[in-house]
């Protein structure tokens, strides 16, 4: 795929920002979103990013432990998802309504954090409250060490949220801008997200360059920012719309007719 608009590449160098911070800050994982466009998530292995099978639920038995500085096995990391999700507040949900909260990250703690026990750091997204919960899963003896939940602090996303995002923003009405240039660019319509691929970020308005008013609930809301490309590897415009995943719905950033009028 060829690269991004250079004005796309800085936007995601100029977002990742690291922190840490509160009782699990130095355990978090450290991507956080800042001010002004997407984050992109840290490289991810194929045996460190969970992949769901079967029917998709989380696995309710620990599966085979590995030492303490090993890398994640993908049971156990969907072990850590399960026993952090039973540790939510009950009226957490996640993107689909679903008890328990999204799962937006887990990993293990820093090395000065660790002990003999297994012990994994998770991160999930509660859509009833708009709060991040970070958690401290203790995989040997199946239990919650530490809690927190913060608001306002945003992950990069998870591949539903991003699909989720996707449609909504094709599904949009009046239509957006990269809904039109992708018609005009192949004679026929964008209908489904499978004519495309996309990235997405945690987006969060920035002080210094004024967006619309709507855009000003991001970051208490989950909000996220597309690159979406054709197959040739060619980026359509999605610089005039942010998607916000708490309430559903399409937001005009405005961005697009600051750059047209300069």
């Amino acid at each position: 795929m060829a690269s991004p608009p250079r004005r796309h590449r800085r936007a995601l160098v100029a977002a990742v920002a690291l922190s840490v911070g509160g009782v699990l800050g130095a355990v978090l994982l450290p991507t956080f979103a800042a001010p002004g466009g997407p984050v992109a998530g840290a490289p991810r292995d194929a045996d460190a990013k969970f992949r769901t099978v079967g029917d998709g639920s989380l696995p309710e038995t620990a599966p085979r432990l590995r030492e303490p500085h090993e890398p994640l096995s993908a049971g156990e990391r969907g072990y850590a998802f399960h026993l952090a999700r039973e540790a939510m507040p009950e009226q957490a949900r996640d993107l689909l309504g679903e008890p328990g909260g999204e799962p937006v990250a887990a990993d293990l703690p820093p090395l000065s954090q660790r002990t003999s026990d297994r012990r994994v750091v998770v991160a999930l997204y509660d859509y009833t409250a708009d709060e991040l919960h970070q958690l401290l899963v203790d995989l040997t003896h199946d239990t919650v060490v530490q809690q927190q939940a913060t608001q306002e602090l945003q992950l990069p996303p998870t591949d539903t949220e991003t699909a989720t995002a996707l449609e909504l923003a094709i599904t949009a009405k009046p239509i957006l801008s990269f809904v039109a240039q992708y018609g005009q660019v192949n004679g026929a319509p964008l209908l489904n997200p499978g004519q495309v691929s996309a990235m997405g970020g945690a987006w969060l308005p920035d002080a210094a360059r004024p967006t619309a008013e709507e855009t000003q609930v991001c970051g208490q809301h989950r909000c996220l920012q597309l690159l979406i490309a054709l197959p040739t590897g060619e980026y359509l415009n999605t610089q005039d719309f942010v998607v916000d995943l708490s309430t559903r719905t399409v937001i005009r950033t405005g961005l697009e007719e600051q750059n047209n009028a300069r």
